[in-house]
Formats: structure tokens, C-alpha cells, sequence
């Protein structure tokens, strides 16, 4: 599969909106919480809501992430779900998955002022990035070529739109 077709931290860090928050990051003095998989998170975010268009201008990245149901797992539920988990292993597990997004959304509200594109981006949308990159990737050594290291120097894992839908039955209907 060629290398154009992996969404990958390589590709979210080399893209205007990466290098905007690696600089912020930087700048900062927060490039230990600005991860690979944060920035990944952030270009998924930005991608999809803004569409590609016909001068190539916006994201080449958003009828794939436009299409994507939403965040598929428990830490995206409603809280009054998310209470029946409480007590379990994997209520204390969603408890620590929404305690990181938080601490994510506290590093986004700080590059926010400096990289504007990012004011817009809440914890709602983080938790779609987060859920959607967790069910959805590949291994990261997939990507490990290009730069897929964040500002903190590690890799985040990598989306393979084609094999993603064809890992879903022939009687469910994919729309790209």
C-alpha cells in the first residue's frame, strides 16, 4: 500500500497545522505533552470538519474522517452509561481515559494561543479522536518511517482508510 494512503503523525506533523503546534509547543515549553498521538488527535479533529475543495485548499484527510460513526468507545458514552461501569475494571479505565483527555484539553487550551485553528477543538471532539484512533489504528512500526515521532519522540499508531473499510461486512453499506 503505498505511503500516501496511511494517515499517519508523520503526515499530521508535516502538515501546516502539525508544524503550527510543534512550533507552539516549542514556544511553550509543553513539547512533552504535545505527543505524536495528541497531534494526531488535533489533524484528525481539524480534518474532519474542514472538506477538501477543488484548488486542493483544506484537508485531503476529510471525507475519510467525515464519514467515521462517532467515538466508539465508553469513554465517549453519556455519563448516565458511564455510571454503570463504576466499580469495574473498565469503569476505572474509562475514569483514567477521561482524565488524560482532560489533561489533553488543558495542552490544547494552551497551544490555542498561539495556534488559533485549535480554539474550536473541545474535549468532545479529542474523545472522538481518541476513540476513533484507538478502534480504528494499526500498529505504529507501520508508520515508523517520515517522521511519525511527535514533539515528545514518540510514535502514535496509523490510519489505513482502504483496509479499514474493508474490514467491515459486505452487507453493510460503506459511504466515502
Amino acid at each position: 500500500m503505498p505511503f500516501t494512503c496511511a494517515l499517519t503523525a508523520g503526515v499530521a506533523l508535516a502538515s501546516a497545522l502539525g508544524a503550527a503546534v510543534a512550533a507552539a509547543a516549542e514556544t511553550l515549553d509543553c513539547s512533552e505533552a504535545c505527543t505524536a498521538e495528541l497531534v494526531m488527535w488535533l489533524f484528525m479533529c481539524r480534518s474532519r470538519t474542514e472538506p477538501s475543495t477543488k484548488d486542493g485548499c483544506g484537508h485531503s484527510w476529510h471525507a475519510y474522517l467525515a464519514s467515521l460513526p462517532p467515538a466508539p468507545d465508553p469513554a465517549s458514552w453519556p455519563e448516565a452509561q458511564r455510571a454503570e461501569l463504576h466499580g469495574t475494571t473498565v469503569g476505572g479505565a474509562v475514569d483514567e481515559a477521561l482524565r488524560h483527555v482532560v489533561h489533553c484539553q488543558g495542552v490544547v487550551a494552551q497551544l490555542a494561543t498561539e495556534v488559533l485553528e485549535l480554539a474550536s477543538i473541545g474535549e468532545e471532539d479529542l474523545l472522538w479522536a481518541r476513540g476513533t484512533l484507538l478502534s480504528r489504528q494499526f500498529p505504529a512500526h507501520l508508520a515508523a518511517v517520515r517522521g511519525s515521532a511527535g514533539p515528545d519522540g514518540r510514535a502514535a499508531g496509523c490510519l489505513l482508510p482502504l483496509l479499514d473499510f474493508l474490514n467491515h461486512g459486505a452487507d453493510r453499506k460503506s459511504v466515502v
